[in-house]
């Protein structure tokens, strides 16, 4: 009766364990290819004693770290750990084997057996311990199975991480100057690194280098005074931000935003008029009332056949005006609103554009106090061959008085006009000549008198108050200004009008 109850017993041994015992394999030999099954050899348990319990799972647990230890792989390192109870001494002497499956974020599966571990026995429960150790491409799952009760882990590609990029706070960069930033990633093996910028809502990458092949590498991101794309725009900061690509073993990463504010690398003197990325715009939509001067009264006298006279709303242009409005059935003011203009056949876009036009800036925040100056003769000296408009500052082509030039001259070159602007320039009564020369700008002595500043002219002996004229001063006794006897610009010497005007004895420095 010996034999048929050792075999019952047998068999029950092997429903309780519920696994195949195979030969061992230790930990680190070689895995079965993906896709293979591998060889298993039954092995008959051990016969046990009398009233020994069988063993039988209860539970499990898995658990892996992950290392890189290049940009295609990473080595695991882990452990199953299985509770058991029953009797150990009913195993066969080859013990418990489990099976270690790998699954890959691919699809691609490998399969290997490893010996399971005694590693407590009390009261009848004992723990076991899986050794889980493999180097793998890529990201997966790993189950092992022991004793029919199976525990599995999930392992991601390696994390990335990015170290000394962004600040809490923006930082400040001279416009036009070659600076650098340096980023530490870890882990590095060759990758690359692109440098992003905020840019139209998306972000657009601008340069990409590479990692030393090393566990983690600093490298070094310029940014170039020569591109002003990181600087030109009227923003007042820009975003940055460094990312790392995937590898197949390593996981993407994004560091965080740098702000960088960058500042103009010309500031005129503390208490003066400081420069500017865009002159703000004023309407050109005015109404040409008695006493208006410029652009647009030039366009309503040659509409309405008056000829070359100076640009004012004067008796004789008013008079005019109310005739051709009654003419259309128009109220008979003199004075020349919208509608009339249309009705002239001068154009909607022209009834903003010839009262308003800003030339726009030429200077960004690179454009030192040199290249300001040089900027604004530039401007000036292309309306030599532009028609003398009286209160006009109008495009070249449309003309502009002495201090209309002027004006466009320092719009170009990123300098408002303190107390004056294109609008107000053909008011009424209003000079710009006087309302430059008492703006926020540094006064000099005429005899220090440097390339750009700005000269004024007057009548009654240099006296401030009286000032009548200006031109842009170019250095060895000469300027630039809109003259009424040329009707044009010009180049000539200060004293070209001493005859009839007087130099002040202070000029401006726009640019201190």
């Amino acid at each position: 009766m010996l034999a048929p109850t050792l075999r019952a017993g047998s068999a029950m041994l092997a429903v309780v364990l519920g696994l195949v015992l195979v030969p061992v394999v230790a930990p680190g030999a070689s895995a079965a290819e993906p896709g293979e099954d591998p060889t298993v050899v039954p092995t008959a348990p051990a016969e046990s004693g009398d009233g020994a319990a069988p063993i039988a799972m209860v539970e499990g647990d898995a658990s892996v770290t992950r290392t890189a230890t290049s940009a295609a792989s990473m080595a695991l390192h882990g452990e199953a750990v299985f509770t058991s109870a029953g009797d150990p001494s009913t195993l066969p002497d080859e013990g418990l084997v489990a099976t270690v499956v790998f699954v890959s974020d691919g699809g691609r599966t490998a399969t290997t057996q490893v010996r399971a571990n005694l590693t407590s026995d009390h009261g009848g429960l004992q723990t076991w311990s899986v050794p889980i150790d493999r180097t793998v491409a890529t990201g997966g799952r790993v189950s092992v199975t022991l004793g029919g009760v199976a525990a599995s882990a999930r392992y991601a590609k390696a994390y990335t991480s990015t170290r000394g990029w962004a600040t809490s706070h923006a930082i400040s960069r001279e416009a036009g100057t070659t600076w650098t930033r340096d980023v530490t990633v870890a882990p590095a093996y060759g990758r690359k690194v692109q440098l992003q910028v905020r840019r139209d809502g998306r972000w657009v990458t601008t340069r990409t280098v590479r990692t030393r092949d090393a566990a983690s590498d600093t490298v070094t991101l310029a940014f170039d005074g020569g591109d002003s794309r990181w600087y030109a725009t009227g923003r007042s900061v820009y975003r940055y931000r460094v990312l790392v690509p995937a590898t197949k073993a390593l996981g993407e990463t994004v560091s965080r935003t740098l702000r960088v504010r960058p500042t103009m690398a010309y500031r005129a003197r503390a208490g003066y008029a400081q420069p500017v990325l865009a002159i703000r715009p004023v309407s050109g939509g005015y109404t040409l009332r008695p006493g208006r001067n410029g652009n647009k009264v030039k366009a309503v006298q040659r509409a309405l056949g008056l000829g070359s006279r100076w640009e004012t709303m004067d008796s004789t242009t008013l008079s005019a005006v109310a005739r051709f409005q009654r003419s259309r059935g128009l109220a008979a003011t003199g004075a020349v609103d919208k509608r009339t203009w249309i009705a002239m056949g001068l154009g909607s876009d022209a009834w903003y554009v010839l009262g308003g036009y800003i030339h726009p800036v030429v200077a960004d925040r690179s454009t030192t106090r040199a290249e300001r100056i040089e900027i604004m003769i530039d401007t000036a000296m292309s309306y030599v061959g532009s028609e003398y408009v009286w209160g006009g500052a109008g495009r070249p082509r449309d003309g502009a008085d002495c201090s209309g030039i002027v004006m466009q001259a320092m719009y170009a070159a990123g300098m408002p006009t303190s107390g004056t602007d294109v609008a107000r320039h053909s008011e009424a009564g209003f000079r710009s000549t006087r309302a430059l020369y008492h703006g926020s700008y540094q006064h000099v002595a005429l005899s220090k008198a440097k390339r750009g500043d700005l000269l004024f002219f007057t009548p009654n002996g240099g006296t401030a108050a009286g000032i009548m004229h200006m031109g842009i001063y170019l250095g060895g006794g000469r300027m630039l200004d809109m003259s009424t006897t040329s009707s044009t610009a010009q180049v000539r010497s200060i004293h070209a009008l001493d005859r009839y005007l007087d130099l002040v004895p202070q000029a401006v420095r726009v640019f201190s």
